[in-house]
């Protein structure tokens, strides 16, 4: 086998994040007794939330700022009087119960775990990531879950990989294959690395000129037809 260590990314590629996040907002203001529009505040939320996590990716803010500041601005947008600090801690705590999988994912890694070492490489936040992936019950089959909170890196930056790969045993570039949704952060950030990356694209979009993974899969277990 060309491949030894397979890294998938998390949200969007193994979890369900749109059906967290859903369910963590409403339930977040339910608690809070607050009125909750599910349509204008979940569609506001992620919008400003794309933002902010952006900002953080840039390096532009911290992951503490990022808690607070996405419902600073949401809070601000409907003029309601909330303390984003309680709000944040609150939505997380329920995030974190969120560990929803998408089809297929259990099936693959179950399929993929007794030829491969698997590892979770993700952006998220650790509070939030480590408690979903204990609830998932993953761990029967990945080992290893890396979370560029406690790196002090993130993908794309190849200082994250570079952590991945010295945390997760003696791989070389040649033996790893990175699997994600996200063009920047899972392709281009393997890309960069030196290291083959399979594109998660269920929406079956477009490939951009400048980005060309090595694989490109619609449903995780075509997997199958590329290990």
């Amino acid at each position: 086998m060309k491949y030894k260590l397979l890294l998938f990314d998390a949200d969007d590629t193994l979890f369900d994040y749109p059906k967290a996040e859903e369910m963590a907002l409403e339930r977040a203001f339910q608690q809070l007794a607050l009125p909750y529009n599910k349509p204008e505040h979940l569609s506001a939320y992620r919008l400003i939330n794309g933002q902010v996590w952006e900002e953080y990716g840039r390096g532009d803010i911290s992951a503490d700022l990022l808690r607070t500041k996405r419902f600073d601005l949401l809070f601000r947008q409907f003029v309601s009087p909330v303390d984003s600090g309680e709000f944040s801690q609150v939505y997380l705590e329920h995030l974190s119960r969120a560990a929803y999988l998408l089809d297929g994912a259990t099936g693959i890694l179950e399929y993929l775990a007794p030829k491969y070492t698997l590892a979770i490489v993700t952006n998220g936040l650790a509070e939030v990531q480590q408690k979903r992936f204990n609830l998932s019950n993953m761990s029967r089959w990945i080992k290893h879950l890396i979370v560029s909170e406690e790196t002090g890196s993130q993908k794309p930056c190849p200082e994250f990989f570079e952590y991945t790969l010295r945390k997760v045993g003696s791989f070389t570039k040649a033996e790893t294959l990175m699997v994600g949704d996200s063009l920047q952060s899972d392709i281009a950030g393997g890309m960069n690395f030196g290291i083959d990356t399979c594109w998660f694209n269920p929406k079956e979009a477009i490939t951009p000129e400048e980005i060309r993974p090595t694989y490109v899969i619609n449903k995780l277990e075509d997997l199958k037809s590329i290990l």
